[in-house]
């Protein structure tokens, strides 16, 4: 297989808490083409390699916190591939419509079959935010799609 990059093109959040208190919440990312993005392979075994993204985001399906709906996200995150499997971790940065920002940090598994696409699954957690954000509690999980063109 071909080592890929990964574009996001769907990115579901399932969130279990937030701030402290018991409420869920969703919302659903599309991602465009990673930009930069970074394939090094390590030369240890056959389609080894680290994968290093950064990739705009914008919700299709804004999520809310706060009075304040989503507009858009950054996600910058690496994956060590063996062949179609890889585990990945990623910071990223998400815009509210207040002006105020949240910071997330994640941790999940991506897998690539046979026709190219590809699906990850994870958990998140923020990991702080500005204004009526800062202080922002919460986790949960994700599940995300790719397509079969997205290789860069």
């Amino acid at each position: 297989m071909r080592l890929k990059n990964v574009v996001y093109l769907l990115f579901a959040l399932t969130i279990t808490q937030v701030v402290c208190a018991q409420t869920k919440i969703s919302g659903t990312l599309k991602c465009g083409k990673s930009d930069p993005s970074y394939n090094i392979p390590v030369n240890d075994q056959p389609e080894h390699a680290y994968s290093i993204i950064k990739t705009k985001c914008t919700w299709t399906k804004p999520l809310e916190i706060e009075g304040a709906q989503s507009t858009d996200h950054e996600i910058t995150g690496f994956a060590n591939f063996h062949g179609a499997r890889g585990q990945g971790r990623g910071d990223s940065v998400g815009t509210m419509s207040s002006g105020d920002k949240v910071f997330v940090s994640n941790q999940g598994a991506v897998t690539f079959g046979k026709n190219g696409t590809g699906a990850e699954t994870g958990t998140w957690s923020f990991s702080g935010g500005t204004g009526k954000l800062k202080g922002l509690k919460g986790k949960g999980t994700y599940k995300g799609t790719f397509a079969a063109d997205a290789v860069l």
